[in-house]
């Protein structure tokens, strides 16, 4: 039986706002500190509701986001951000230090907080999903400079951060019997799996009245769980992806005619890459 996905996401009618402001946070010598710091806040109260799984690829266009401001306030205009707010700022400095004061607890004026996402947050999270879709997409030239048997009982992955232990005859005993020592590619595959399902801890089965009987279906918690969990079901189905030759936006390239040579994701695309192709010979 397939378990369906039920999920939608809100995005604000008029997108996101960048807000500058001071967060409370650490230096390099473990010190509190306030650090400036910027948010994305909604632009409009008025929301839109959309489902993540009826836009194909949007796993691979949140990777292939410029890491720019820009570029963020881009994506999350048309899809909302990642996860629901768990950034604040302060409007001024003082403010950012009083929170760390716990004095501040007992003050007469409340501190007010602007909550949001911090676009740092949001580096660290478009580079991770690259770097997995470029482990997917690329593995057979990256699995031999990563994988590293240490006899016929052990098998890493080594990154510039370190080594992770995929299986041993001690560990992940299960996974280690689908293995074949000096192999890389199946390890390889092993550990990309394991990052993405560490990623999919929050996405839940619940319950629900489906076609008019109760079934279970899959719940991710917030758009960044649902993009996760998009990939791996592009890994298991074996999906091929390309981005739009107008719009950049990712869509799947499925089997049959005509098909790998798509260059746009919808109508609407082709025919404004036409237009504008015209305008462009006109002018010339």
């Amino acid at each position: 039986m397939s378990i369906p996905v039920i999920f939608e996401w809100e995005v604000p009618r008029k997108g996101y706002k960048l807000v500058e402001g001071y967060a409370p946070g650490r230096d390099k010598r473990e010190e509190l500190i306030s650090v400036e710091d910027h948010v994305l806040v909604p632009a409009s109260i008025e929301t839109r509701k959309y489902d993540p799984f009826e836009v194909e690829g949007l796993f691979k266009t949140f990777s292939s986001i410029e890491t720019t401001t820009g570029g963020i306030l881009k994506f999350a205009k048309k899809y909302g951000t990642y996860d629901f707010p768990q950034s604040f700022v302060f409007p001024n400095k003082s403010q950012a230090e009083d929170f760390l004061d716990p004095q501040s607890m007992v003050k007469a004026e409340p501190l007010k907080p602007i909550d949001g996402d911090s676009i740092n947050k949001w580096f660290v999270h478009i580079r991770l999903m690259k770097l997995m879709i470029d482990l997917w997409e690329n593995i057979e030239a990256i699995a031999p400079k990563c994988i590293h048997w240490e006899g016929y009982d052990r098998v890493f992955y080594e990154t510039p951060n370190g080594k992770h232990l995929i299986a041993s005859h001690d560990n992940n005993r299960h996974l280690f019997r689908e293995l074949r020592p000096g192999d890389s590619i199946q390890p390889a595959k092993a550990y990309l799996l394991s990052a993405i399902s560490d990623q999919l801890q929050e996405v839940t089965l619940a319950m629900s009245i489906i076609d008019g009987r109760p079934q279970p279906f899959i719940k991710p918690s917030k758009l960044l769980d649902a993009m996760w969990l998009q990939f791996a079901m592009a890994i298991a189905e074996e999906k091929q992806f390309k981005a739009c030759e107008y719009c950049g936006t990712y869509f799947e390239v499925k089997p049959g005619r005509g098909q790998k040579t798509k260059r746009f994701c919808s109508v609407n695309c082709r025919t404004m890459a036409n237009r504008k192709k015209h305008h462009e010979a006109a002018k010339s």
